[in-house]
């Protein structure tokens, strides 16, 4: 599933098999699920951005307790590399998240794992 990178545009909604997400991006090279856009809704430069998570596939893939575990990679065009953030634990559907650690323009890619069942699990993005 990784070859389904979206442009953000200031926001954008995807949703992904989950027996396809749960792997790190470093296995050879993998498009990212979504490279941010230079501008925040605002119109302001993206400074950061805003990720959650929602149910896509109507109540048939759960979160193992405490909930999914989401950790985001990010594309270094230096080192040629994905490189990691520290995984994210007990994430649940609808909760929001941000940073403000990432420019606009960079390429992100989600692991997600600790989940039960099977179907399709959605990802939020907005530029901050």
């Amino acid at each position: 599933m990784a070859s389904k990178e979206v442009r953000s545009n200031a926001g954008h909604i995807i949703a992904f098999d989950f027996a396809m997400i749960s792997t790190a991006p470093n296995v050879g090279f993998l498009a990212p699920h979504i490279r941010l856009d230079a501008t925040a809704p605002n119109g302001l430069p993206a400074t950061g951005f805003t990720f959650s998570l929602y149910d896509a596939s109507a109540g048939a893939l759960t979160a193992v307790a405490p909930g999914f575990t989401v950790q985001m990679w990010l594309w270094n065009p230096v080192a040629q590399r994905w490189q990691s953030f520290a995984p994210r634990t007990a994430v649940n559907y609808d909760e929001l998240y941000f940073t403000y650690d990432v420019d606009g323009g960079a390429a992100l890619y989600f692991s997600i794992t600790n989940g039960l069942g099977v179907g399709n699990i959605g990802i939020s993005v907005c530029e901050q």
